[in-house]
Parts: structure tokens; C-alpha cells; sequence
């Protein structure tokens, strides 16, 4: 074997094991800890329940214990294309069904609320993050996002220096005055 195809040979092992550890090894621990995340959230609101600040009866009680078990119960099978699809086409399915997002809102102010809402919100992080984590697609979408936002933020610098001339006369300008002083 000469030199080019052992090299061949190592990169192929290492796009092999890059494979494994990526799409086998970091979805299995990203489910795991989208669970942990779960069933810390669940435990959480059992013990609310227990200290009494709400019934174990209480419907949003048990919505968002539903909630939280079907988001246990499916960890693995959710990912940002599922979502998406999900988000389509099954619109008019989910309308029946009261959500523990409607349940809370229609609890007078107070610790409840602030505490359910906290939990709920908390468990929703813990899914989009998961969500976003486990697709290319929106890895880039969001470092897209980013780069623009950084290109918007240094376009707005250069333009308060600019003031209201933002011709290329005054870019020309810029550049003499700094090749001037340099």
C-alpha cells in the first residue's frame, strides 16, 4: 500500500468513528439529558403538588403532568423535523386539547401561576434546545443569524461615523484619512 492509500484508509476511519460518536453516541446523551431535564421538571411539580399549593385533581395539575410524561415517553422520537411537521399538520387536532400554555393563564395571579408558568416554560427550553441541537439545519439557520446580526451591528457602527454621508466618497475619504495617519 503506498502512502496516499493508507492516508485514504485513516481518513476514512476517522470520518467513520466521527460518524459514530456523532449521530449514534451524542443522540443517545442528548436524549438522556433532555430527560434528566424531565424528570427533574416532573419531580418538581409533584412536590409543588405535595406541599399543597395545588390539588393533585387540579387540571392543570394534570395536564401538565401529561405533558411532561408524553415529553419523557417520546424524547427519542423527537426531532426539529417531526416538530415542524407536527407544528403543520396537526394544528387542527391539538386545538381540542387544553394545553397546560392555556390551563396556566387562566389561574389568578400569584405563586401558583409564576411557578407552574416557571416549570412549564422551563420544560418548553428544555425540548426546543434539544430540538435544535439534533439537526444541522437549525445549527446554521442560527449561525446565519448570527453572522447577520454582527455584519447589521458593524454596519450601524461605520454608519454613525459616516453620519448622513454614506456615499462612497465618504468611505473614500475614511480610508485617506487613516492611510494618512498610519
Amino acid at each position: 500500500m503506498n502512502f496516499s492509500g493508507a492516508v485514504a484508509l485513516q481518513t476514512t476511519a476517522w470520518l467513520v468513528i466521527a460518524w459514530v460518536l456523532l449521530f449514534w453516541c451524542w443522540r443517545l446523551y442528548r436524549i438522556d439529558i433532555l430527560r434528566q431535564r424531565l424528570f427533574e421538571l416532573r419531580d418538581e411539580l409533584f412536590d409543588f403538588a405535595a406541599e399543597g399549593h395545588i390539588t393533585f385533581s387540579d387540571e392543570v395539575y394534570i395536564q401538565n403532568r401529561i405533558f411532561l410524561n408524553a415529553m419523557i415517553r417520546y424524547a427519542h422520537r423527537m426531532t426539529f423535523t417531526r416538530a415542524i411537521i407536527g407544528t403543520v399538520f396537526a394544528r387542527t387536532a391539538l386545538s381540542r386539547i387544553r394545553t397546560p400554555a392555556q390551563l396556566i393563564p387562566e389561574l389568578p395571579a400569584g405563586a401558583t401561576k409564576d411557578k407552574l408558568f416557571s416549570i412549564h416554560q422551563r420544560a418548553n427550553a428544555a425540548v426546543f434546545l434539544h430540538l435544535v441541537t439534533g439537526s444541522p439545519l437549525p445549527v446554521f439557520a442560527l449561525g446565519g443569524l448570527v453572522v447577520s446580526l454582527v455584519i447589521k451591528g458593524v454596519y450601524r457602527a461605520y454608519s454613525e461615523k459616516l453620519g448622513s454621508d454614506r456615499t462612497v466618497a465618504a468611505i473614500e475619504r475614511l480610508a485617506i484619512l487613516a492611510e494618512a495617519t498610519a
